[in-house]
């Protein structure tokens, strides 16, 4: 929480600052935001049009409610049967949950904002937490059982592993698959669940084979200010695009669209990480220091009060 939320509600003044809301202040979605539940309801989560306090929010409110159900997940998802039947009850709940929502708010919201919405909300994405599960335990054993097959195959072909697991996310960029829950034909994954099983190979290859591609100081300084770097990008994006429309011609076709995104790309790279390395350094770290004094401060006292007469 102290490393997420302040730099969130630091970036929500910025967005409302350069992107002030066309419909007005909306003061149940800014609430519906800053309490992370804005995946909870249609309204909460603009889909079509509408205020948007965070691009990209949803993910965070995701992500929350994930870890209000944690204690709850860890208690009971303890075995390989538990991570089992966590996966089978993930795909269970966003099998049924989407259609029947879809039926119930179809009629007063419409198609698209609709089906925008039952792609963000927990039910649709709890699949991809159920899958962390899977990697965790992967990984706790092969780093465990150094000497097995899996992380032995990871150390001797970690480079063209990773290579292709970038290159099967681009080829699921481009592959006709379902959006949401359920699966297809029981069999043919939604798109954002195949991209999900391709990171999971692509984090156990980085996870076992220390010497890689991927494995350099650049990139672990890019992971370490990761979150900041999200919230920062589509503000760079935003006003790279309205301040040199010349050069980063949103509008542009052909090979001048291709050069126009590798600018941008070569342009919103840097910009993005110089920008979240400040802020990582002046917003997250001092907050995220607050939060381990409050936490072992906690602690430490209730190691001590056993000895206070």
């Amino acid at each position: 929480f102290f490393r997420i939320a302040p730099m969130y509600y630091l970036a929500a003044v910025l967005y409302f600052i350069i992107a002030t809301p066309p419909s007005g202040f909306d003061v149940r979605q800014l609430l519906a935001s800053f309490l992370f539940v804005n995946t909870w309801y249609p309204t909460w989560t603009p889909t079509t049009e509408g205020w948007t306090v965070v691009p990209g929010g949803w993910s965070i409110g995701v992500e929350f409610t994930f870890y209000l159900l944690f204690p709850l997940i860890a208690f009971l998802v303890r075995s390989r049967r538990g991570v089992i039947l966590f996966c089978a009850f993930a795909v269970a709940a966003g099998s049924l949950a989407n259609p029947i929502a879809r039926d119930i708010l179809i009629d007063r919201y419409g198609k698209v904002a609709t089906d925008n919405f039952l792609y963000f909300w927990f039910p649709n994405q709890l699949i991809v937490f159920a899958l962390g599960t899977i990697l965790y335990r992967i990984l706790t054993f092969t780093w465990t059982h150094p000497d097995t097959l899996l992380p032995r195959l990871a150390r001797r072909y970690a480079t063209p592993i990773l290579l292709g697991c970038v290159a099967a996310c681009i080829v699921t960029t481009h592959v006709p698959l379902p959006e949401r829950m359920p699966p297809a034909l029981l069999v043919v994954v939604p798109r954002f669940v195949a991209a999900s099983l391709i990171f999971m190979v692509f984090a156990t290859t980085l996870g076992n084979a220390p010497r890689n591609l991927f494995n350099n100081r650049p990139i672990r300084l890019l992971g370490k200010v990761s979150f900041s770097a999200y919230l920062l990008h589509f503000a760079v994006l935003q006003q790279a695009t309205a301040m040199l429309p010349s050069i980063f011609n949103p509008h542009a076709t052909g090979w001048t669209a291709i050069g126009t995104c590798l600018a941008l790309w070569l342009f919103t790279i840097p910009t993005t990480f110089v920008l979240s390395f400040a802020t990582y350094r002046w917003v997250e770290e001092p907050m995220i220091a607050v939060g381990r004094r409050f936490t072992f401060g906690r602690g430490r006292l209730a190691v001590a009060a056993p000895s206070i007469p």
